[in-house]
């Protein structure tokens, strides 16, 4: 079997906060100053000003009231990304996102437009439209014209509702003034704000930033119960397509706050911080994590079928899972698939072709490990065709992102002298970097080098060290090698050595 390089293993880091609490806008690209300050005969000009919203004004849907959607079949007009591109397109214009068909003049139908400030209306509207009694006189004083007639409508309380929160929120700092007290380090004030922001509005990242805070201890004491309480606000809350995330190759690792609430309960019964370790429990928060978009739980999720953790194995759950998470682009899946298929693991046929493929996607976007596959093939013409030029290319990547076994097959090119000038001093500066990353061969390499004088000056405790920790990590001729060596070594040179291999413990 054939291991490339280590896989990357679960990961169980939970109290990760962002650099700062607040997200920071990148400036965008000064266009203007690109642009030629004299029109040609093919430009054309668009004048116009963006249309500014009204924030007294709220759209009455399925998200804002419960109500409107009962025994109302699906929609896309109730779909908030299409109410977006409706204003957007119609300038604000409230009929033009109505359904076809719809009554433009009756407020209770879904989708209808109201103010805040009055939302049954005002004397300035038309009231053409009032329910009346054969006299003419209108059928009550109250909200009898916002009572929907039809499964689907909304009813006074949706309406009073959504106008209620929209004021609310309108003139709400409750979560800012958090963010302000979190980023000036008064974290007690800031975890009752961010509470108080999410009583009141019942903003998710007020819920988030909480969890989190009791988790890690800021502005109260460490309590793992109440971080799940908040973490599950935003994690459990109600789910639609609009919020699903959008996997981006260039940042692969970008979480939503509702996936990153969902990946912490992940981790925090994954590694059992202060709570019971629940094998099943995680893997039950890994697969929300992916249902909702986030690419990087899937491929953990693939690993905890593979290898049965918190439940069975299954090879083509699996398979499935990296297969989905490798042709969006995420490299780690495709390093993956790009073992299976090599080894024929998981109940997948040996297909080195195929193994190839994905290696060398996954090596397009960098993946250290899988530019050090990549680089083997095309060194022993595995798959690939021989090519040292090229696996001196991808050696070179690789070891310059810290990829060890790349960085000692790099060294050796420059020890021997093949298809590149020997340089020993080159050599030896990437046998230790390897070395410092324990990678056997790098560590017995740069060993030879020392007792030698190769490279550098001659350093035999130094070797003798390095020996020692190559055999430590199974190399067994570096064992022979350590032996050999040590009766070269001075008194001096042996307590030096037994400090360096035998470091006292803290207490």
């Amino acid at each position: 079997m054939i291991r490339f390089g280590t896989r990357v293993v679960f990961c169980a880091a939970v109290l990760c906060f962002p650099a700062s609490a607040q997200t920071q806008t990148a400036a965008p690209p000064d266009i203007a100053s690109q642009a030629s300050p004299v029109p040609d005969a093919t430009t054309v000009v668009v004048m116009g000003q963006k249309t500014r919203r009204d924030r007294a004004a709220v759209r009455i849907t399925t998200q804002s009231s419960s109500s409107c959607g009962f025994a109302r079949g699906y929609s896309a007009y109730d779909d908030q990304i299409v109410q977006d591109y409706m204003d957007d397109f119609h300038n604000g214009d409230n009929s033009s996102n109505r359904e076809p068909g719809a009554d433009e003049t009756d407020p209770t139908s879904p989708n209808s437009q109201i103010r805040d400030t009055s939302p049954f209306g005002n004397a300035a509207q038309d009231q053409s439209n009032l329910k009346t009694d054969a006299d003419g006189t209108p059928t009550t004083t109250s909200n009898s014209n916002f009572i929907a007639e039809q499964p689907g409508g909304c009813t006074s309380a949706d309406i009073a509702f959504a106008a209620g929160r929209n004021f609310i929120l309108r003139k709400d700092h409750s979560l800012k003034d958090a963010y302000a007290a979190f980023d000036a380090g008064d974290y007690e004030k800031a975890l009752g704000l961010f509470e108080t922001a999410y009583k009141k509005i019942g903003y998710e990242q007020a819920a988030f930033m909480a969890g989190k805070m009791y988790l890690s201890g800021l502005g109260a004491t460490r309590n793992t119960a109440k971080a799940i309480y908040w973490l599950k606000q935003v994690a459990e809350a109600k789910f639609t397509p609009g919020d699903e995330q959008t996997f981006d190759p260039v940042d692969p690792y970008y979480m939503s706050t509702r996936s990153d609430a969902t990946m912490t309960l992940a981790k925090i019964y994954m590694v059992g911080w202060d709570v019971a370790r629940d094998p099943k429990e995680a893997r039950k928060w890994y697969v929300k994590a992916d249902a909702i978009g986030y690419v990087p739980a899937g491929y953990v999720l693939g690993q905890i079928y593979q290898k049965g953790y918190g439940g069975d194995k299954n090879g083509a759950k699996a398979i499935s899972l990296f297969q989905k998470a490798g042709h969006l682009g995420f490299t780690p899946a495709q390093y993956e698939l790009g073992l299976i298929y090599y080894n024929g693991e998981d109940g997948v046929a040996e297909d080195r072709k195929v193994a190839a493929q994905w290696l060398m996607a996954a090596a397009s976007r960098g993946h250290p490990d899988a530019l050090f596959a990549v680089a083997r093939m095309y060194d022993q013409g595995d798959t690939l065709p021989q090519d040292t030029t090229k696996a001196l290319a991808y050696y070179r990547d690789a070891a310059l992102k810290g990829q060890a076994a790349a960085q000692t097959a790099l060294g050796t090119y420059f020890y021997t002298g093949e298809a590149v000038g020997k340089d020993l001093v080159v050599a030896r500066k990437w046998f230790a970097e390897a070395a410092k990353s324990g990678e056997p061969d790098g560590m017995f390499n740069l060993a030879v080098m020392l007792s030698h004088g190769e490279g550098g000056e001659k350093d035999v405790m130094l070797a003798y060290v390095w020996f020692r920790l190559a055999s430590m990590s199974g190399l067994e001729k570096a064992t022979q090698a350590a032996t050999k060596i040590e009766p070269e070594l001075t008194p001096d040179d042996r307590a030096k050595a037994n400090a360096i291999l035998n470091p006292p413990k803290p207490h």
